[in-house]
C-alpha cells in the first residue's frame, strides 16, 4: 500500500468517530467512503463524508543519506447531511466544525506525517428545493517516503 493511501485511510477513520453519541454535532461519520463523488441531489442516504485525494508534490532534492523525499499532499473532506431549507449554513458550518475537530486534533495524524494542516473550508449553495447541503475541508499533509517503497 503506497504512504499516501496510508494517509488517506487514517484520515478516514477519524471521519468515521464523527457521530453524535460521541460529542459531535453531526453524525457524518455513519458513512465515510475515499473518493465517492456525491451530488447534492439526494440519491444517496446522508449523512456521510468522503475523503478525495489532491495531488501530491516533492517538496525537496532526496536526501541521500536516508534515501527519503518530503511530499506535500493535498486532500479535501467532503461531507452531507439534511439541513433547514431556510437556514443550511447552520448545518453546513456543523459539518465544518465536527471535519476540523475529529481529522486535525494534532498535526501529525498519530506521527504518519510531519504535518497535517488545514487550509481551507466553504459550505456549498444548497440547490432550490435540495433537503441537504455539502460543507468542504481543505488539508494538506507533508510526509517522508522512499522511492523504493511509495
Amino acid at each position: 500500500m503506497s504512504k499516501a493511501l496510508q494517509i488517506l485511510q487514517a484520515i478516514k477513520a477519524r471521519l468515521a468517530t464523527v457521530r453524535v453519541a460521541d460529542g459531535y454535532e453531526t453524525d457524518i461519520g455513519a458513512r465515510v467512503y475515499l473518493g465517492r463523488e456525491f451530488g447534492n441531489d439526494e440519491q444517496d442516504p446522508v449523512p456521510l463524508s468522503s475523503v478525495h485525494d489532491g495531488s501530491g508534490e516533492n517538496k525537496g532534492d532526496m536526501r541521500p543519506h536516508v534515501g527519503t523525499n518530503t511530499w506535500s499532499r493535498s486532500f479535501v473532506i467532503e461531507a452531507f447531511d439534511v439541513c433547514d431549507p431556510d437556514n443550511p449554513l447552520e448545518k453546513a458550518h456543523a459539518m465544518i466544525a465536527d471535519v476540523k475537530r475529529a481529522v486535525f486534533k494534532d498535526g501529525g495524524l498519530d506521527g504518519l506525517v510531519m504535518n497535517l494542516r488545514i487550509v481551507g473550508d466553504r459550505a456549498l449553495p444548497r440547490g432550490a428545493g435540495a433537503k441537504t447541503v455539502c460543507a468542504q475541508v481543505l488539508g494538506a499533509v507533508e510526509y517522508l517516503e522512499k522511492p523504493t517503497a511509495p
